[in-house]
């Protein structure tokens, strides 16, 4: 990411100096942003799967977000563009592509609710009012 920054603040200030963005604008800026984005892409899968590999994983286990997209009104273009910046698909393709080699699973899971529940699935989480990020596991009572 620190690679790409460049590129995007060069297409901003090359965009805001005109008034229209012809055909093919910075698309030499735009090409090496996407390879960028590609190189770590692969970088960040093989080291995926290396650590898979290493601690005998049997699956990896990815959040579908295949078909989300960013809400919003007027100022959400930003979480659009960080979002198409983000690579999800990417990683996962080249992942998925370098795990099935060794016929090794890699699952896609809904991700609605992830954040309420356990990361080692032993329970639901009470989230604080105040500060998101601290979490306390409910101690439910189950009924038989």
């Amino acid at each position: 990411m620190d690679h790409r920054d460049p590129q995007a603040a060069i297409i901003r200030k090359k965009a805001r100096k005109t008034k229209n963005l012809h055909r093919g604008f910075c698309k030499a800026h735009y090409r090496k942003a996407k390879n960028i984005n590609l190189n770590s892409s692969h970088q960040v899968s093989k080291q995926i799967v290396d650590f898979a590999l290493q601690n005998s994983a049997f699956v990896i286990v990815f959040e579908g977000l295949k078909d989300w997209k960013p809400r919003g009104g007027k100022k959400s273009s930003s979480l659009r563009q960080k979002f198409h910046n983000w690579m999800h698909r990417c990683l996962v393709q080249f992942t998925t592509e370098k795990f099935e080699e060794g016929g090794v699973k890699v699952e896609l899971v809904y991700a609605r609710g992830m954040s309420s529940w356990a990361y080692d699935g032993s329970g639901r989480l009470k989230r604080s009012n105040k500060k998101y990020s601290i979490a306390t596991l409910c101690q439910e009572i189950l009924k038989s």
